[in-house]
């Protein structure tokens, strides 16, 4: 991507391209005026852009960074091997709250979480009510596995309570007992 003066005669290749702060006010250090009929105007130096949006002037500063993991996710950018353990880090860390709350929530009352209503009833007893999606997203990833009352439960460390599932070559699989572990598909 590049970034240009309107004359075309200042310009920058940019890699990864982030907003890293947006705030609404005057145009008085961009390089050019901006019509809201025009593409977003280059700053001279190319670290800021001013662009009008719903009739309001924005200018924006930009990070000259790599996108993190929940970034690429978002974008639905590939993953680096670095960038797939870290997936494999953040969705077993995840998974083990998730596990932590069926336990916590199964000794509360007594039964199992079940069916559509699992999410909402161990939101309360999670750090995070985050925990069931694939980070950056609103994609449900995480599948609740039928089960009774966990005390019930003959060998909890081998009854798998449920899944995360990122659509990768692995899934992240969690025990009764609370532990965790990543499985190829």
């Amino acid at each position: 991507m590049d970034v240009h003066d309107k004359a075309k005669k200042r310009s920058r290749t940019l890699r990864p391209l982030w907003l890293a702060s947006v705030s609404e006010g005057k145009l008085g250090q961009m390089c050019v005026a901006l019509n809201a009929d025009e593409e977003p105007s280059c700053s001279m130096d190319c670290t800021r852009i001013a662009y009008t949006s719903m009739g309001k002037a924005f200018v924006a500063e930009l990070e000259w960074r790599p996108p993190n993991l929940r970034e690429k996710l978002v974008l639905g950018m590939p993953l680096t091997e670095t960038d797939e353990k870290e997936l494999q880090e953040t969705l077993s860390a995840q998974a083990k709250q998730i596990g932590l709350g069926m336990n916590m929530y199964s000794r509360t009352t007594r039964q199992a979480a079940l069916g559509d209503s699992a999410r909402d009833d161990l939101t309360p007893y999670l750090k995070n009510s985050d925990n069931f999606f694939l980070p950056g997203t609103d994609t449900n990833i995480f599948q609740f596995y039928d089960l009774p009352n966990l005390s019930q439960i003959e060998n909890p460390a081998e009854t798998i309570m449920g899944t995360m599932d990122a659509g990768r070559k692995w899934i992240v699989v969690v025990y009764a007992d609370g532990h965790v572990r990543v499985m190829p598909r």
